[in-house]
C-alpha cells in the first residue's frame, strides 16, 4: 500500500495504518478504515483504492497470525504468579470491606 502512495505522504499514512493494526475492536478498525480512506482518496487514490474491507480483514487476520504464531514458540508473556498474588490481595481487601 505504501508502495502506491506518493513518498511525502508515506509517513502520515504508516501511522494511520499502525493505528488501524492497533484498534481494540472491529468496530474501531471500520471507523479508523474509513477515516484512513476519506483522508487519502484523493490524495493517493491507488493506495485508498487498496483499503477495501475484505483486504483490511485479511491483512489484520494476517497479521493476528503472526501474533498467535509467537504466543505459540513458547515465550512467557506473563507471570501467573502476579497475577494469582493481585487476585489474593483483592479478595483479602474484599472481606475486610464486608
Amino acid at each position: 500500500m505504501l508502495d502506491k502512495t506518493p513518498k511525502a505522504l508515506q509517513p502520515t499514512l504508516k501511522e494511520d495504518l499502525r493505528q488501524l493494526y492497533e484498534a481494540i475492536d472491529m468496530e474501531s478498525a471500520r471507523k479508523m478504515r474509513d477515516q484512513i480512506l476519506v483522508k487519502y482518496e484523493t490524495k493517493a487514490s491507488k493506495a485508498a483504492a487498496l483499503l477495501d474491507e475484505a483486504s483490511a480483514i485479511r491483512l489484520l487476520g494476517a497479521l493476528l497470525m503472526e501474533q498467535s504464531e509467537k504466543w505459540q514458540t513458547g515465550r512467557k508473556y506473563f507471570e501467573m504468579d502476579q497475577y494469582h498474588q493481585m487476585i489474593k490481595e483483592q479478595t483479602a481487601v474484599e472481606t475486610k470491606v464486608a
